[in-house]
Order: C-alpha cells, then sequence, then structure tokens
C-alpha cells in the first residue's frame, strides 16, 4: 500500500509542476458553464 501512496503523491506533485491539473479543472469548468446556456439557447425541435 504504501508504494500506491507514493505512486500517486508522485503523480499529483507531477501533474500540478506541468500545469495537466490546472487545464483539465478549466476544461471541466468550462464545459459545466457552456452547457446549460447552449441548452437554453438552442431551440428544441420536436
Amino acid at each position: 500500500m504504501t508504494h500506491y501512496i507514493a505512486f500517486l503523491k508522485k503523480e499529483i506533485v507531477e501533474s500540478i509542476r506541468t500545469y495537466k491539473l490546472f487545464i483539465m479543472l478549466v476544461v471541466f469548468l468550462m464545459f459545466g458553464i457552456m452547457n446549460p446556456l447552449v441548452a437554453k439557447l438552442n431551440p428544441i425541435y420536436y
């Protein structure tokens, strides 16, 4: 179990240093904000 924790810590530190974590957060936040707006602005065809 200690190997798993060490590997996870290494990966998290690497993600923060290369800004991957920040970029993923921004992309998911952008999609989260865009979805309701697009659904509201697009007409619904039945």
